[in-house]
Parts: C-alpha cells; sequence; structure tokens
C-alpha cells in the first residue's frame, strides 16, 4: 500500500523561550495526531549555525564519544542529547541540548566557486539536524525541547 496519497493530520506547537537570565534558546515543541490509529514519523528539528571557517582548527565540532571534528566534515550521533560547536579563537562554546536522545546529523553548508584552479566548495556554516523516531497515538501529546546554549571558554 502506497503512503504517497493518504493525509495524516498532525498539529505542531512551537514555542521559544528567551530569558535574560540565560544565554540560551530554548525551543518546546508539541505534537500532536489526529489519524484514526497510531502513526509513527520521524520529527526533526534544524539548526544553521555558522563559526565562520570550515578548515580552522580551533573551530570545530564536539562529538559526543568522538572528540573534535572540523566543521568541513559530516557524520551522525545515533542517540545523543547533546552536541557542540566551539571556536577558540573567540572563546565560546554554543551547545545543541535534547531532552531526549535523539539522533544528531551534521553537515557543512557550502556554495561553489569558480577560481583559477577550477570549482571550489566554500564552507558558509553549518547544519545540525536532529531528529527522533516517534509513535503519534491520536490525542496523546508527544513533547520535544531542544536548548541552544551560548558559553564562554
Amino acid at each position: 500500500m502506497s503512503l504517497a496519497n493518504q493525509v495524516h493530520p498532525i498539529t505542531v506547537r512551537k514555542v521559544y523561550r528567551v530569558t535574560e537570565r540565560e544565554t540560551a534558546v530554548c525551543v518546546a515543541y508539541a505534537l500532536e495526531s489526529r489519524a484514526s490509529g497510531p502513526l509513527a514519523v520521524r520529527f526533526g528539528v534544524e539548526f544553521n549555525l555558522t563559526l565562520l571557517a570550515g578548515d580552522d582548527p580551533q573551530r570545530y565540532y564536539e562529538v559526543p564519544g568522538v572528540g573534535r571534528v572540523r566543521l568541513r566534515e559530516r557524520g551522525c550521533c545515533a542517540g545523543a542529547d547533546r552536541f557542540a560547536m566551539v571556536d577558540d579563537w573567540n572563546r565560546f562554546r554554543v551547545t545543541l541540548r535534547l531532552d531526549r536522545s535523539g539522533d544528531i546529523w551534521y553537515m557543512p553548508i557550502e556554495t561553489v566557486s569558480q577560481s583559477e584552479e577550477g570549482a571550489e566548495r566554500i564552507y558558509q556554516g553549518s547544519a545540525l539536524l536532529a531528529s527522533w523516531p516517534l509513535t503519534l497515538n491520536p490525542g496523546v501529546t508527544e513533547r520535544i525541547e531542544v536548548r541552544l546554549e551560548i558559553a564562554e571558554l
């Protein structure tokens, strides 16, 4: 049976919280299915950030269980509840914290430029995608909170 022509109504509420006391942005998501039965979905949240230099060893990802990874790299942290980007030059860390473990994909955002040596990729920023497999039951609200923190080193 093809799912291409089926409609599954889902309500998503998104609430941002920013306070003067914290250097963080919290985003709370509430998902509710209005389908007739359980619905298996993958819910994802994407953040696009930049530390300006994809190959600079002073700017990198802190990958849980791996350590430092250059911003030009791509990969996935399965079952993670945090992920960070660090700028040693400017002395700060941006940490993505999840209230429940999920998969965090990271990849460069690049443009292609024509140079004297030919086409070359230019790092513009980083895309972080946190996602979770969920089973949405009718009338039951699934809640997920994501927190983006900025801290001095």
